[in-house]
């Protein structure tokens, strides 16, 4: 079980995370934008942060940027869909600036476990396991 800090703006997209998350036993946090989002990772010290790159008021890539200075060992993993770009390019910035990983919307549940699961080292219960509390089923 982990403590994990989910920093995304569409609110149907970030109750879904939790859902996923706390399904497979970790404690979630959320935050609709970059500047909540470092008020939130000050405050619980999460394990993992798991940030949407294009959000209003304080995007992703500053909030990596400010991870980064102040808490350089936080576990970041960047998230987009890119808008009308793509997100292969918002992605690359992330990872260069920091995030130890990415994932591109629209995800599946076995993608956000399984990046979430690296991210952290842990062996988490399979994905589909009835332990886990998650099932297969439509993409976020």
């Amino acid at each position: 079980m982990a403590k994990i800090l989910i920093v995304e703006d569409d609110e149907l997209v970030r109750q879904t995370m939790r859902h996923l998350l706390e399904g497979a036993g970790h404690i979630v946090e959320e935050a609709c934008d970059g500047s909540s989002g470092l008020d939130a990772a000050i405050r619980v010290q999460p394990d993992l942060v798991l940030t949407d790159i294009l959000m209003p008021s304080q995007d992703g890539i500053e909030l990596i940027l400010q991870l980064r200075r102040q808490q350089p060992e936080m576990r970041i993993v960047a998230i987009s869909g890119g808008g009308k770009f793509g997100s292969s390019m918002f992605l690359d910035v992330a990872r260069a600036l920091g995030a130890d990983d990415y994932l591109s919307k629209p995800f599946g549940k076995r993608d956000l476990l399984d990046k979430v699961q690296s991210a952290l080292g842990e062996n988490l219960l399979p994905f589909g396991d009835a332990r886990s509390g998650v099932r297969q089923g439509r993409r976020v």
